[in-house]
């Protein structure tokens, strides 16, 4: 009898284990499904500043929810990385670049994207430029290789995602 009990007892619990090792490898599944989106901008911002990044989902930007981030002045690029709430499926972006209104130029050399860590789209080195268009608060400065920008528009100066950047981030 005690050795009915003993297997019982083995079998009751090497079932038990074996249930939440496949529980466990079910949940790390779904971590890997999601979806974490980077919006990264190499930019000289010679004077602090914020800007503020809104995505495009579903056909539509959400104006509601904005993503602002702080700048802080510098003469030499800085690598801004926006993280975008996880499992956003973003389909374009509209940024708004500078609401310092002593921000009087603006070297945007980079505007890329990254998805679950790996570069989905490289605008780096002015690549950006066919994907992004600019707004009339921006005009291009050939000998300096920067944009003077403007504050006296009815909206801050901007960036939005053309169609071509909406290609490559829906899949």
């Amino acid at each position: 009898m005690k050795k009915i009990a003993l297997l019982l007892l083995v079998g009751v619990t090497f079932f038990s284990c074996g249930r939440e090792k496949k529980e466990e490898a079910d949940f790390s599944e779904i971590a890997e499904e999601s979806l974490k989106t980077t919006l990264i901008l190499d930019a000289i911002y010679i004077k602090d500043d914020s800007l503020s990044v809104f995505c495009k989902v579903d056909n539509y930007f959400l104006y509601d929810k904005p993503i602002a981030v702080k700048v802080k002045g510098s003469d030499v690029i800085q690598r801004i990385s926006i993280e975008i709430p996880e499992n956003t499926p973003v389909e374009s972006f509209s940024i708004v670049a500078s609401t310092n209104k002593d921000q009087s130029t603006l070297v945007m050399k980079g505007i890329s994207v990254e998805q679950n860590g790996k570069m989905v789209f490289d605008g780096s080195d002015y690549k950006y430029l066919d994907y992004f268009l600019a707004d009339e608060s921006f005009k291009w400065d050939e000998a300096k290789q920067r944009c003077d920008i403007s504050h006296s528009n009815k909206y801050p100066p901007g960036i939005v995602g053309s169609e071509k950047i909406e290609h490559i981030l829906i899949k």
